[in-house]
């Protein structure tokens, strides 16, 4: 839905939607990511780019904030009414930072090696 449409919030890349594995009854989760998070190592390391820190984002969540925004905008609500109910930053401080302190011992594994 959102496809390209929206931009990181990190490094700006594009966020791409993808599928995640199939569950046990069928269905499919669905999810956003950041283009340098989702690229091989390859690519990355082609182009120059590390792997973005950014967590996949679950797509009903993205979908809806970005309906959410659009629903407030043509009710004629201005931002400082509604943005304070979209801040999900906190939710993903403690990702980021887990993820942060895993990349920091991957390389210092490596370094050791």
């Amino acid at each position: 839905m959102l496809h390209d449409l929206c931009r990181c919030g990190i490094c700006g890349a594009k966020m791409r939607s993808d599928y995640g594995t199939r569950r046990a009854d069928g269905s499919r989760s669905r999810h956003y990511a950041c283009y340098w998070h989702k690229v091989g190592p390859k690519t990355r390391e082609i182009k120059g780019h590390q792997k973005c820190p950014l967590p996949l984002i679950p797509a009903e969540l993205l979908e809806w904030q970005v309906f959410y925004v659009q629903l407030m905008k043509h009710l004629g609500l201005e931002p400082e009414h509604y943005e304070p109910l979209l801040d999900t930053q906190h939710k993903w401080d403690g990702k980021i930072e887990g993820l942060e302190k895993s990349r920091s011992n991957v390389q210092a594994s490596l370094r050791r090696k």
